[in-house]
């Protein structure tokens, strides 16, 4: 199953929000979070579905940052541009 979309059920159980939609905005790798063109570029493939299990140079893998995530905008850290919300 592709990480690129999903719901989760809302942390609170309320009736008015049963689902939230997530979406991927970045991916936190080498103690930094980067935009998708930039993870992309870093690791040489052409899909978000590629970049499982793959490791950074730290020896971590990396990870995507959810739309409903607490970190979910911001700017990347190699380009500068800004992601999520």
């Amino acid at each position: 199953m592709p990480r690129t979309s999903s719901t989760v059920p809302s942390a609170c159980g309320s009736a008015n929000r049963a689902k939230l939609p997530m979406k991927i905005v970045a991916y936190a790798y080498e103690a930094a979070i980067h935009c998708p063109r930039c993870t992309l570029r870093r690791f040489h493939v052409d899909s978000e579905d590629a970049l499982v299990g793959v490791l950074d140079r730290e020896g971590n893998e990396v990870w995507p940052v959810f739309s409903i995530d607490e970190n979910a905008s911001g700017h990347c850290d190699t380009c500068g541009a800004e992601y999520g919300d």
